[in-house]
């Protein structure tokens, strides 16, 4: 008897540290969740869904002036294939740290990545996702608009598993794929940064391509706010000597070009046909959409310069806080804006403790000399801190 009242008198206890710890430590129960998350997956995986979203669906098929197809279940649209995904995640992912990402339509039915690619991904922070049962064949009366929704719902599905660099969102593909490709970029600007074309693209309006041999543009002109997106994107085509496509694509690239489309490039591989291009030339189109971000964040780096040299420390450090989150840019000039960063912020630390000081100290005239000219060097990135120390000198 004695021996069971202790062990109640222990259970009684333990369920009341049960109880108390629950209501007054959170933090541990977050962690617990926490650790008991998914790991995060690498390397050559596959992904399956139960079905691509129906209003996703509505929203193309609606473009393309077509009544989407039926669903039993009224919310999901499901393939006769199944759906499911390619995927290659590099090793080096971490989910703090966004990575770029290419959706790739294939012109065959699978969604693999070219095992001679995985490198480049490996190298740019770059994460492929490619759908399967995705080729020129399947669906042929809806093959165009099944595969565009495919390209979208790659999108949500790689959002959904990995934190996803914005700025770096391509779509891709080969032959056909890649007229599906030339399709979603532009239509869909406000989702991608551009397209990568590869033997294959389609213009989004008629273009005359020899005397009276025209290619027919999109099935409904894209509006202004998609072309006004899509002119601010990045887009590479790449052909061969070879391929049949040649004179098509080169043709698209001028219409580009004379539609004011700011970055595209265009890449002739000497000797390719209507293939797969060589390593070293596929990663020449990466480095293409990738390089105006260089710029641009070069350009970011250069006025924060500027910004210092004329005392404006608050915006440089801004600027070239920003320049530390290029994804592109090497590991030096990473190194160089981080350095940047730690020097300002020492400095912006010395400027308030220096005004804190004369405040303690009663100097009124020396804390508000020092005040109004922290106001104009480092109003931008000081406004608490402002309201803080106006609010001390104001006792």
């Amino acid at each position: 008897m004695r021996k069971y009242y202790r062990n109640h008198l222990f259970c009684s206890i333990g369920s009341f540290l049960l109880v108390w710890i629950s209501f007054h430590n959170p933090i541990a129960d977050a962690a617990s969740v926490e650790e008991t998350s998914p790991p995060i997956q690498r390397g050559l995986i596959s992904i399956e869904s139960d079905g691509i979203d129906r209003e996703l669906f509505r929203e193309v098929f609606s473009y393309y002036g077509a009544k989407p197809p039926k669903s039993k279940d009224g919310g999901k649209l499901k393939s006769a294939y199944g759906t499911t995904w390619s995927v290659y995640v590099p090793e080096g992912y971490q989910k703090d740290e966004p990575y770029g990402v290419v959706v790739y339509i294939n012109s065959s039915d699978s969604g693999e990545i070219p095992h001679q690619w995985i490198p480049i991904f490996d190298r740019h922070n770059l994460i492929w996702i490619g759908p399967n049962h995705a080729g020129n064949r399947v669906y042929p009366k809806i093959n165009t608009l099944w595969r565009h929704a495919l390209a979208l719902e790659s999108l949500t599905q790689i959002k959904e598993r990995y934190h996803i660099d914005d700025d770096r969102i391509y779509v891709s593909g080969r032959s056909g794929g890649g007229r599906i490709a030339s399709y979603v970029a532009i239509i869909n600007s406000n989702l991608f940064s551009g397209g990568y074309y590869i033997v294959g693209c389609n213009p989004f309006k008629p273009i005359e391509i020899a005397a009276e041999v025209f290619m027919p543009g999109f099935k409904k002109e894209p509006t202004g706010s998609q072309l006004f997106r899509a002119r601010q994107d990045r887009y590479v085509m790449l052909t061969g000597s070879e391929d049949f496509n040649r004179e098509e694509m080169r043709a698209v690239y001028d219409f580009y070009i004379e539609e004011n489309f700011r970055h595209v490039t265009f890449l002739d591989v000497p000797g390719m046909g209507h293939d797969q291009p060589p390593v070293d030339w596929f990663e020449k189109g990466i480095i293409a959409l990738d390089k105006p971000l260089k710029v641009k964040t070069q350009k970011v780096f250069n006025q924060a310069v500027i910004m210092e040299k004329h005392n404006q420390f608050g915006k440089a450090l801004a600027g070239f806080e920003t320049a530390t989150q290029c994804r592109v840019c090497s590991d030096d000039f990473i190194k160089l804006a981080e350095k940047k960063v730690a020097l300002l912020r020492e400095e912006y630390a010395k400027t308030v403790s220096a005004i804190e000081l004369a405040i303690d100290s009663n100097d009124k005239s020396r804390a508000k000399s020092l005040m109004n000219k922290y106001k104009k060097n480092w109003k931008s990135v000081a406004e608490e801190d402002i309201k803080r120390l106006t609010a001390r000198l104001a006792k």
